[in-house]
């Protein structure tokens, strides 16, 4: 048997370890309640300037005619809320998403979803859209043969190759530059023979067709090195993070303002999780667990500014700045998005999780209803408060008593072939506990990839990696919060 075949039977088996660990983590959501909400991602004002926000529970959407926010539950994209999809929205107000289950469209606003050829199950680590042209899609995928970094120019029906790499290179994290789009970049992940993970930043100035490769080094705590973004006036600035496997403990900051040839760690932070720039390029803003830092001398210092903790995203728009998340800090209550206009001092109210009031409006029969109509009892008893968990045993509740006797022992994920202690199951008063996360434990399933030989261990690491660090991180994060 040839090398080649060789290595894509070792891929077929490991897509399959990574569809399972997927539909197991679903499952185990679907049986032990969802994971606290979280926006992570505000797309910009679309058809009819309608606004589209990506959370780990699915797309929370409304158009300038409705009154309130609707829900569109991630299941019926085939994923779970271990993973929150990329998503693009075209002109014509289709939307475009990447999972880890292949490509989908939906050309009614979300309420049916099909696959699109050749990417119908293949893992899309990104999509992107370019900063002017919205038709243009840039997506990395990653398989058998299949990893590289591929564009479209028609809203995802024709697909062209930039850059193909090795199976065992899984690249992430398409970052553009607004001021000049032929800058782009790409996060490389790459395995080997050892247990040691090899992070690169790939960088190309002619919109893709040559690139070049600069290492990022991470230490033995860290799990991954996520690029950011780029500044919107030198497109030569790129901010990234080096994730640590353990979020209790911080992650640094890495600036380059050299296109990621060299980068420098310039401030530290518990779970950094977004950036964004000021329009003129003068102010830089990060996100992270422990509140919102604000730079104006290009990346190089940053200070702490106003109330806001636990940051998922952020956005500047209309020179207002958008933050997700706790944005007058924990103790004022329920999270959601807030806007200010005196660059992230204070926030005012701008949608708060609780103004989501309803699902997704579709036709009885459409594939969305009949796939979230469940969900959306969980999200009435959880967010809403207006469906007693005691009546909703049937729609994916848990008791108390079934969250504290289960165990969660062999969910453990694991890098360099070690594990990490799950949090405890949560007690009375974390399941009690409001602020939108009552009764959001998730548990694990014990599922296991299980491989032989060095070249699949490593592969196997990297889907734990992608997926169970990312539950793992999630699960923890939620403990610190409620504690």
């Amino acid at each position: 048997m040839s090398t080649t075949r060789a290595r894509s039977g070792v891929f077929r088996a490991l897509h399959t370890c990574l569809l399972s660990v997927v539909s197991c983590l679903a499952v185990t959501e679907a049986a032990f309640a969802h994971a606290g909400p979280q926006v992570v991602d505000i797309r910009p004002q679309g058809a009819q300037a309608s606004e589209i926000l990506v959370s780990n529970r699915g797309l929370i959407l409304r158009n300038s005619a409705a009154a309130h926010w609707q829900l569109m539950c991630n299941e019926a994209l085939g994923v779970s809320t271990v993973e929150v999809p990329d998503l693009a929205e075209l002109p014509d107000g289709s939307l475009l998403a990447g999972t880890v289950r292949g490509l989908r469209l939906s050309h009614d606003r979300g309420c049916s979803w099909r696959a699109i050829e050749p990417f119908t199950e293949l893992t899309l680590p990104s999509l992107t859209q370019h900063p002017s042209q919205p038709n243009r899609v840039y997506i990395t995928s990653y398989g058998p043969d299949q990893s590289a970094l591929r564009v479209s120019d028609d809203g995802g029906m024709h697909w062209q190759t930039l850059l193909k790499v090795e199976d065992s290179d899984y690249l992430q994290y398409i970052r553009i530059s607004t001021s000049d789009p032929r800058q782009m970049y790409v996060r490389s992940l790459r395995f080997g023979n050892g247990a040691a993970f090899v992070y690169a930043v790939l960088h190309s100035s002619d919109a893709g067709q040559t690139w070049q490769r600069h290492g990022v080094s991470a230490t033995e705590s860290e799990s991954d090195v996520v690029l950011l973004g780029v500044s919107p006036t030198d497109p030569s600035l790129v901010v990234a993070k080096a994730e640590a496997s353990n979020p209790a403990q911080p992650e640094r900051l890495l600036v380059s303002h050299d296109a990621g040839e060299h980068f420098a760690e310039t401030m530290k932070a518990r779970v950094i999780s977004a950036a964004t720039w000021s329009r003129d390029g003068d102010t830089l803003w990060i996100g992270a667990d422990e509140g919102l830092w604000r730079s104006s001398d290009g990346a190089n210092t940053f200070e702490r500014i106003g109330a806001a903790e636990y940051i998922s995203c952020l956005t500047e728009r209309d020179d207002q700045l958008l933050a997700c998340g706790f944005y007058h800090g924990v103790s004022a209550g329920f999270p959601g998005v807030g806007v200010s206009r005196d660059r992230g001092a204070t926030f005012d109210r701008w949608m708060q999780l609780k103004d989501v009031v309803e699902p997704l409006a579709c036709s009885a029969d459409a594939p969305t209803t009949k796939t979230c109509s469940a969900l959306w009892v969980d999200w009435q008893r959880e967010i809403l408060g207006t469906i007693d968990a005691a009546g909703a045993g049937d729609a994916g509740s848990v008791d108390a008593s079934a969250l504290r006797d289960a165990s969660s022992a062999d969910s453990a994920p694991a890098r360099d072939a070690g594990a990490h202690a799950n949090p405890p199951p949560p007690t009375d008063a974390d399941v009690e506990t409001d602020a939108g996360w009552r009764g959001n434990r998730r548990l694990g399933c014990g599922c296991r990839i299980a491989a032989t030989g060095s070249h699949t261990n490593n592969a196997g690491w990297l889907i734990g990696a992608v997926l169970a660090t990312a539950w793992w991180r999630s699960s923890n994060r939620r403990q610190r919060l409620r504690s």
